[in-house]
C-alpha cells in the first residue's frame, strides 16, 4: 500500500521494513507457540505420572488380593492336617 506512494530510493527502506514487521510477528507466534506447547507437554507428563500410579496402585492391590488368598488356602490345608 505505501509503495506506490514512496519514491523509488525509498521503496528498499519500506520494504525492508515491512519484512522486519513481518518477522516480528512470526518470532511472537513462535513464542507463543513454544509457550503453550510446553505447557501442554507439562501436562501430558502429569496424566502419564498420574496413569502409572493409577497402574501400579492396581496392580500392588492384586497382588495383595493374590497373596491373602494364598496365605488363606495355605491356613486351610494347615488346618485340614
Amino acid at each position: 500500500q505505501d509503495l506506490p506512494n514512496t519514491h523509488v530510493w525509498e521503496q528498499t527502506n519500506v520494504i525492508s521494513l515491512w519484512i522486519r514487521s513481518v518477522i516480528n510477528r512470526v518470532e511472537h507466534y513462535k513464542a507463543e507457540h513454544n509457550r503453550l506447547l510446553k505447557e501442554d507437554m507439562t501436562q501430558l507428563e502429569l496424566a502419564l505420572w498420574k496413569a502409572k500410579l493409577a497402574e501400579k496402585e492396581e496392580h500392588s492391590a492384586e497382588g495383595k488380593t493374590k497373596k491373602k488368598a494364598k496365605l488363606d488356602s495355605e491356613s486351610v490345608r494347615k488346618e485340614k492336617r
